[in-house]
């Protein structure tokens, strides 16, 4: 079989080499069938400009070797084929956690976050502010995306008294009465208790 995968290569017969590697899987080993369906998944992105039917070889390789080397680099591949981006990148959420691969795995929630809208843009928005303080060290990050969770959803308690904490630690005085005057502007006239809380936080900070 290596002499014919060889062969079909040099001659860049990719589907006939793409049989091949599909016959393969009948007579090796579990851990050599996922190898193979690795390689097909990168003749399905590569060669045949097929995204879908390489992120469903890959699922089927992460079934049998969770950990496999192969399936990171594929679906990073595939993130940029609008096709399957999304897919990608939930099947990378996944990946990064398990592997700690914070910094990624914030790029791969911003990924996701664009298609999502109302309670679940909120939750993921959740999870990115922890993620950057909790392992990224990144409390000014930590305080933009609470501040973006703000702006989804003024009246969205755990993300003001997050901004408020970490908004205090930073120092960031001024930043924290230009929030409170944004989101009091933001509220029903009807709401006057809500809008002079808020304004009172900020005159709080004036002083």
């Amino acid at each position: 079989y290596r002499i014919l995968e060889r062969h079909y290569s040099e001659a860049e017969k990719w589907r006939d080499l793409d049989d091949l590697l599909q016959t393969e899987t009948a007579m090796v080993s579990r851990s050599d069938i996922a190898d193979l369906k690795a390689r097909r998944a990168e003749l399905a992105l590569a060669r045949f400009s097929d995204a879908p039917g390489a992120l469903q070889l890959i699922t089927e390789v992460l079934d049998m070797a969770p950990a496999h080397a192969q399936a990171v680099p594929l679906l990073e591949r595939a993130l940029a084929v609008t096709e399957t981006r999304h897919r990608a990148a939930s099947m990378l959420d996944a990946l990064y956690a398990s592997s700690g691969a914070w910094n990624r795995l914030v790029e791969i929630l911003d990924i996701e976050g664009e298609v999502l809208e109302g309670a679940a843009a909120i939750d993921l928005l959740v999870r990115k502010a922890e993620l950057q303080e909790r392992k990224l060290d990144a409390p000014e990050q930590a305080l933009e995306t609470w501040r973006s969770v703000l702006e989804r959803d003024a009246h969205a308690e755990q993300a003001l008294a997050e901004a408020e904490r970490l908004g205090t630690m930073l120092g960031k005085h001024t930043d924290l009465i230009a929030l409170y005057q944004a989101l009091a502007e933001k509220r029903d006239p009807s709401d006057i208790a809500g809008t002079a809380d808020l304004l009172s936080r900020a005159a709080y900070l004036c002083v």
